[in-house]
């Protein structure tokens, strides 16, 4: 929050620290006069920016006095709007502030005063945004505005309904906006004559802006002005604010290391400072920091750790922007499901009808999300499930009926292979002369098609139990061709294939749900039968360049996360292939994650160092 403010002071001339309002109230029996007090010892706790817990006694007085009938309209407005300042910056609990709203802007209409109708809009525009409602906080600014003149009793209110309107602009994703109703502001004739605590925090809130809008010197330039003035100020609520806004700006410039150790420094001059409510965005910082770190497992538990907070505290907007974070690692780790989980939970948290927000992240992260998270179109499958299930990818099986077939069921090694070749050759209408040459290749032609016949029976009753006298008819002969029944036996290799030649053009969802079926290499464990071998070589082929295909369609479509696993998968099947890294790095500088990307180029550099540096180098270059 801003540094308060109490307009339309009478009678007596503010004190200047909190001993002489301790004193001054003591002797004071005008319940005007003390209201006054009790507002200006909120404004000089905030300037000190320390010890926060100095408000609870003031907190109690401000009480008794709001109870004497005597307290005229302008001054119990004005007090109840100090005390509710004091409490946001103490106890941080907006859920329980909320209801004190509606009875203020009666008080302030009742009071007729301009300068208290800023003070609450901007206070309003605080709980609202930071409850999640932050077209309700831009209506509001908007709505007071008009009476936001820089002069006379309205210069401090105006200046902090100008800043709280820049901070909504950014929350909104409307960095420009923020930047003209900073500048706007500092560059005002009467800009001299604000406080040093509203400057400072509108100038953080312009470095925000710059973060998503200026150039890295701007940016450097306006980080170093900032540290200059607050820094010696011994704020400790105004520097948790600097290193809260400078990790704002590292994360969006690509130094996740350097977000992580700002949002470590905000929080700790929060706490140093008693300070609730300044402990609660950086946290939300340093569990994105992590993520981009690629930190995934210390960045869930820094989330988890802290939704509770966020959501008993009423921040619902930083909760939502966590839940998007827990989405993105989700979609990160392949689990889709629970991504759609945490989406929906970041929906919840706020208004029906408002977009989910890009906090601390570039434009569009949160529509990214939400469109990698549309499920895949159904893969078609059989009505009933098959009797024969064939795994190749990866280690070699086959159940029947749901009964696993071991070594003694096969009735000698070539009847596995007749198997192995059947599917390396498609599974469909193979031509028996063809299999008996590439399994007896050395043998006349009517003894290879005897030794075709006597392990085609045996692959037949493989498998088949005591008193079972018929096995399924999962093999079919027709013509001198050999097939596997299709609505009896799946080969997950043969599935993969399918589901690539299906997919939709165009469909990035439909190409990742094919892509997830190559779970491993094609029989990596058989390296002696050239003929699988090479099949083995030709799928590997096939999945990373459909993953290549995968990543071209989302950097068309602005779809960032879908082909990322992908891609590191690729990068350990082929690791020596450049084309890999420069799609990775892209997809990461497109999903505003250049921390990420520049740890890419660098483990590029080290893979690729004995080949030279091309195309992933180009597509690294951060703009």
């Amino acid at each position: 929050m801003h540094a308060p403010s109490h307009p339309d002071r009478k009678d007596m001339l503010a004190p200047a620290d909190l001993a002489a309002c301790e004193q001054l109230f003591a002797h004071t029996p005008d319940a005007d006069q003390q209201a006054m007090l009790i507002s200006t010892a909120v404004m000089v706790l905030w300037d000190e920016g320390r010890q926060f817990q100095r408000f609870d006694p003031w907190l109690l007085r401000g009480q008794q006095v709001l109870d004497n009938p005597g307290l005229s309209p302008a001054a119990r407005a004005a007090l109840g709007i100090h005390l509710l300042i004091a409490r946001t910056l103490g106890s941080a609990c907006l859920a329980e502030l909320a209801p004190a709203l509606a009875a203020l802007r009666r008080q302030v209409e009742e009071a007729g005063s301009d300068a208290l109708h800023l003070l609450l809009a901007a206070l309003d525009a605080y709980i609202l945004a930071m409850g999640g409602d932050t077209h309700g906080a831009d209506e509001r600014i908007k709505d007071a505005m008009p009476l936001a003149r820089l002069e006379g009793p309205t210069l401090l209110p105006g200046a902090q309904l100008a800043s709280m309107g820049a901070l909504v602009s950014i929350l909104r994703g409307d960095a420009d906006g923020a930047m003209q109703r900073i500048d706007a502001m500092l560059t005002h004739p009467a800009a001299d004559q604000l406080p040093a605590g509203i400057l400072l925090m509108a100038r953080a809130h312009r470095l925000q802006a710059l973060a998503v809008t200026g150039s890295e010197q701007a940016i450097e330039q306006a980080a170093t002005a900032l540290r200059q003035q607050i820094v010696p100020a011994r704020n400790a609520y105004l520097q948790s604010y600097l290193h809260f806004s400078l990790g704002v700006a590292d994360l969006h410039q690509g130094r996740p290391a350097a977000a992580l150790t700002h949002a470590a420094m905000s929080i700790e001059r929060a706490l140093s400072g008693g300070c609730q409510a300044a402990t609660l965005v950086p946290s939300l910082l340093h569990a994105q920091a992590l993520a981009d770190l690629a930190r995934d497992t210390e960045a869930a538990e820094a989330l988890s750790r802290s939704l509770a907070s966020w959501k008993r505290h009423g921040y619902h907007l930083i909760a939502a922007a966590a839940h998007l974070e827990q989405t993105r690692l989700h979609l990160r780790q392949g689990a889709p499901a629970a991504a759609r989980a945490s989406l929906d939970a970041a929906r919840r948290l706020l208004p029906a009808d408002q977009a989910l927000p890009d906090y601390h992240r570039p434009t569009g992260f949160a529509a990214r999300l939400a469109a990698q998270c549309l499920p895949a179109p159904p893969v078609a499958c059989a009505t009933n499930p098959a009797r024969v299930r064939i795994t190749t990818l990866g280690s070699f099986g086959v159940e029947i009926d749901g009964r696993p077939l071991y070594d003694r069921d096969w009735h000698g090694p070539r009847t596995k292979t007749l198997l192995k070749a059947l599917i390396v050759l498609g599974g469909s209408k193979v031509g028996s002369t063809q299999l008996g040459d590439l399994l007896w290749p050395e043998a006349e032609g009517d003894r290879a098609r005897q030794a075709l016949k006597t392990a085609l029976s045996r692959l037949r009753r493989a498998g088949l139990q005591p008193g079972q006298s018929q096995p399924p008819l999962w093999i079919a002969t027709r013509h001198g061709q050999i097939s596997l029944v299709s609505g009896l036996c799946t080969v997950d290799a043969i599935l993969f294939q399918q589901a690539l030649a299906a997919a939709p053009p165009g469909n990035p969802a439909a190409l990742d749900a094919a892509l997830r079926l190559y779970r491993a290499d094609f029989l990596p464990a058989d390296l002696d039968e050239a003929w699988i071998v090479a099949h083995r070589e030709h799928l590997r082929r096939l999945y990373l360049a459909h993953v290549r295909a995968l990543a071209e369609q989302c950097l068309e479509q602005g779809t960032t996360g879908t082909a990322e696993p992908h891609l590191e998968r690729a990068l350990t099947l082929a690791p020596s292939d450049e084309r890999h890294y420069a799609l990775l790095i892209r997809l990461q500088l497109a999903a505003g994650c250049p921390g990420l990307a520049s740890q890419t180029r660098q483990r590029a550099h080290e893979a690729l160092a004995h080949n030279g540096w091309t195309a992933a180098g180009a597509a690294s270059e951060v703009p």
